[in-house]
């Protein structure tokens, strides 16, 4: 049944208190999905969860009868965090329980060194994202992560105060530096270290993620070297990128120049970061002394004159700002409202506005994603059809079937109007 007017779609969106998420790091839906054919009556035996590994986190055995993939038997999906090459990322409810994880959705055959799942399964270190679960089905590999509030990109375009970003970058360093001990203790390298890639807990605690082109630590010989993946080359060591040698101390310089980001706002140009005008951007960016004097040394031209990410933690400045079990957070409820109300001035003013076009797929906007025999066969991608809705699901395999009641008025900062979710209202859209 068709939503029979529009009033449902001018009603402010709301979420859970829980998913504290700064309203533009959801990067909402590209969409709309227009459903092509309703799904399937029976599902496919394929679509079975595989290799299922948990810890920490109970799993309910599969309904081989639903035509939804087990990841939407478990959990709703809201915000759309993020997207790259490997796949996405979604904020989920566990719809047993209630809580709020990240679930990352990879490419099963994606080509990767290492199967992040894996490593993420046996890593156990309080600055490493934890895993709480994970499986393969036909088309997907699945990870149940725990839910961080922002990345340290984030905090680097909202603090702005001097003093603010040298206690950011020391605590980054700190809990970062950590975190690569325990990696190349266990022989890995994380090759993709960043701001993007570090994320921060509600405790205030930075924790490093994203292993999808971790590689091993050990001698390569020049053909293996030359099929080895790079992270992102604005953090990368000049080594990797102009003789593809990787050593742990590729993580070192990549963490000195995501310690220059927090600083300067925004990824450092390449220019800025050669020796010979690396000693006047530090100046330019008020780095005091002790800080400086570590950056540049995390960044010598020469990978062994780098110091280990072990005798960074035992620096004597580091330990000070390290973190046990938490931290005040780096960022106030009213900063991150403030620089949100700055990107979208007029998001708390203005009704929801919903094209014609985006009208019926609110609710239902993935089911051509995670239902079963929903997606479109090859041969007919290009046929102008028209949308059809998804019929026959049961209340249990809809993706968001529980509707999320908050007092009026209670408007996490991820909420923004009019941006294409998966989260719901209080009324249901689609009953």
């Amino acid at each position: 049944m068709e939503p029979s007017t529009s009033a449902a779609y001018t009603e402010e969106v709301r979420i859970a208190p829980e998913l504290r998420i700064p309203r533009s790091l959801c990067r909402g839906l590209k969409g709309p999905i227009l459903f092509k054919r309703p799904a399937k009556l029976q599902p496919d035996e394929p679509h079975a969860p595989t290799n299922v590994r948990t810890k920490n986190l109970e799993l309910q055995k599969p309904d081989l009868t639903s035509k939804t993939r087990y990841v939407t038997q478990l959990f709703e999906l809201h915000e759309l965090l993020g997207t790259g090459s490997f796949g996405q990322v979604f904020a989920a409810k566990h719809k047993k329980t209630g809580e709020y994880y990240a679930v990352k959705q990879l490419t099963r055959h994606a080509k990767t060194p290492l199967k992040e799942e894996e490593l993420l399964h046996h890593f156990n270190n309080s600055k490493i994202v934890e895993q709480y679960a994970s499986w393969h089905d036909l088309d997907y590999t699945y990870m149940v992560l725990e839910m961080c509030s922002y990345p340290l990109s984030y905090i680097a375009k909202v603090v702005k105060e001097p003093a603010a970003k040298e206690e950011v970058a020391w605590a980054a360093l700190a809990d970062t530096a950590e975190a690569l001990q325990y990696l190349h203790v266990k022989k890995f390298i994380h090759n993709d270290v960043k701001p993007d890639n570090i994320l921060v807990t509600k405790k205030g605690v930075y924790k490093l993620c994203d292993f999808n082109v971790t590689i091993m630590r050990k001698e390569y010989d020049e053909a293996a070297r030359k099929e080895l993946p790079r992270g992102d080359d604005r953090y990368t060591a000049p080594e990797s990128k102009e003789r593809q040698e990787f050593t742990d101390r590729v993580d070192i310089y990549a963490l000195a120049v995501s310690i220059i980001h927090v600083k300067m706002g925004r990824a450092a140009e390449h220019e800025d970061l050669e020796p010979a005008n690396l000693e006047g951007l530090l100046q330019k960016l008020q780095f005091n002394y002790e800080l400086k004097s570590l950056v540049k040394k995390m960044m010598a031209e020469e990978p062994l004159d780098r110091p280990a990410a072990g005798s960074l933690v035992n620096h004597p400045f580091v330990g000070q700002h390290a973190s046990v079990t938490e931290r005040p957070p780096p960022l106030s409820e009213d900063q991150i409202v403030a620089y949100e109300t700055k990107i979208w001035p007029h998001d708390h003013q203005e009704p929801d506005v919903f094209c014609e076009k985006n009208r019926g797929y609110r609710r239902v906007l993935l089911e051509e994603q995670f239902v079963i025999g929903a997606e479109m066969p090859p041969s007919q991608e290009k046929r102008p059809n028209k949308p059809k809705r998804l019929r026959g699901l049961r209340d249990g395999d809809r993706l968001n079937s529980s509707a999320i009641e908050l007092e009026s008025g209670a408007v996490s900062p991820v909420a923004k109007r009019g941006r294409l979710s998966l989260q719901i209202t209080r009324r249901r859209l689609f009953e």
